[in-house]
Formats: C-alpha cells, structure tokens, sequence
C-alpha cells in the first residue's frame, strides 16, 4: 500500500483498550497508520471524504455505530475499509 491507512478507533468503546496489540500487528506487517482526531462518530463521514486522496485505506476499531458512520464516508470512494470489531 503506497498510502497510508487511516486508523479509526472507538476511545470510549468498553472494549478499545483491546486494539492496541491490533495496531502493533499492522505496523509490524508493514502498514503506515495514519491518526486523525475525532470527537465524535458523526464526524467521521466528512473526515474519510476529506482524506480520501491521502490514505489507501481506513481500519476501523469498534461496534456498530463506527462501523455504520465509516460505510457512510465510504460510499462513493476508491478506499478499502478494514474492521477490528469490538
């Protein structure tokens, strides 16, 4: 992957603690995370839309709801979507 992938994670996911060997696993596996803040799940459509140039694809660590608001800033993109479930 020439770009990389942008990672999203639920921080106030009962489970989210549990993504951290995930991560360690990717980056070991050659894969370039990128991390962008995000307050809240809603938001997370226009992020995708506005980063769609500059990542490869999006990693997503929740339940869901992210799950559901990163398919909506999907629809219409070339990027791949990957799913940690938690």
């Amino acid at each position: 992957m020439d770009r990389p992938a942008l990672l999203v994670a639920n921080a106030h996911s009962r489970r989210g603690a549990e993504v951290g060997p995930f991560i360690d696993a990717l980056q070991r596996g050659g894969v370039r995370l990128r991390r962008e803040p995000c307050r809240r799940r809603e938001e997370l459509p226009a992020l995708i839309r506005a980063l769609r140039n500059d990542v490869g694809a999006v990693i997503l660590a929740g339940g869901d709801g992210t799950i559901a608001e990163v398919a909506n800033g999907l629809i219409g993109t070339d990027t791949r979507p990957g799913v940690i479930p938690l």
